[in-house]
């Protein structure tokens, strides 16, 4: 993952309740729709979710989020494991 875990589930959430539940409650039974009013009401919320979060891909933020911190750390060359010696161990 991108480390950026906390938005979508946030966004998720709130547009669950706010969109998905209240919408099925007004449009499927104050509004006397049923359950077209309950499917509208879930089509409602997953394109409004999806709007949100294709602004916040498109925002590039996520990108900043990291799930590890960078370190000075150096890796390890290639060339000191050739493949020879690696074959032999398995």
């Amino acid at each position: 993952g991108a480390g950026d875990a906390r938005f979508p589930v946030a966004v998720g959430v709130c547009s669950t309740w706010g969109i998905a539940v209240v919408g099925c409650y007004l449009l499927g039974i104050k509004f006397g729709m049923g359950i077209r009013g309950v499917w509208i009401a879930f089509a409602a919320d997953e394109w409004v979710r999806g709007c949100i979060m294709f602004i916040r891909w498109r925002s590039r933020v996520w990108e900043k989020k990291s799930l590890f911190r960078e370190s000075n750390v150096p890796l390890p060359d290639p060339a000191d494991y050739p493949i020879e010696e690696i074959d032999e161990k398995v």
